[in-house]
């Protein structure tokens, strides 16, 4: 009996060890703090532009990500108002052609670079005058984590290297969303 006891308590304690330490629960690169399981609408849109925290929110802060899709693109959208300016925002668009893939709008990982050659493309514009985008050179990738069709919301991450027009290159990384669509 005093045997059983010692065989039970010695495969709860190894149950204990290999729970704590399997691989899903170590941090990964590609780990996006505070990303939604689930979409649920909330607006948010954010990124690390060359180190630095970027969020797309209104004056007030609320979250001000949202995008649009008509059954060919969806394009989702952020943008962070500059204070002082009413005219300008900074923001950050991605969008993805359903129509060049031939599919309907579903979860997956789509390719960043120039609309056609790629599945999608992306761009920031820094509210001043600095455009930068993906081309063939300068790519990334959305990936589409969780879908709701019928509620009109979409959650996901993104990560790019975007080129200005005077050859200026940043990059975007640790990038979400979880947006509604129109």
């Amino acid at each position: 009996m005093k045997l059983a006891h010692i065989a039970v308590a010695v495969l709860f304690m190894a149950g204990c060890v290999m729970n704590g330490c399997t691989q899903d629960r170590l941090p990964t690169e590609a780990a996006v703090p505070d990303s939604p399981s689930l979409p649920t609408g909330t607006g948010i849109l954010r990124a690390t532009i060359d180190g630095s925290p970027w969020a797309a929110v209104d004056l007030d802060g609320v979250p001000s990500g949202t995008s649009t899709y008509n059954g060919n693109i969806l394009h989702i959208s952020g943008g962070r108002a500059i204070v002082g300016d009413t005219a300008d925002a900074e923001t950050i668009d991605l969008i993805i052609d359903w129509a060049y893939l031939n599919t309907d709008i579903c979860p997956g990982t789509y390719q960043l670079g120039t609309i056609p050659a790629q599945e999608g493309e992306a761009q920031h514009f820094d509210g001043l005058s600095c455009v930068c985008h993906t081309n063939s050179g300068h790519s990334g990738t959305v990936t589409i984590t969780a879908l709701d069709v019928s509620r009109k919301i979409v959650s996901g991450t993104f990560a790019f290297n975007g080129v200005g027009d005077n050859g200026q290159t940043h990059t975007f990384s640790e990038g979400m969303f979880d947006v509604t669509w129109k």
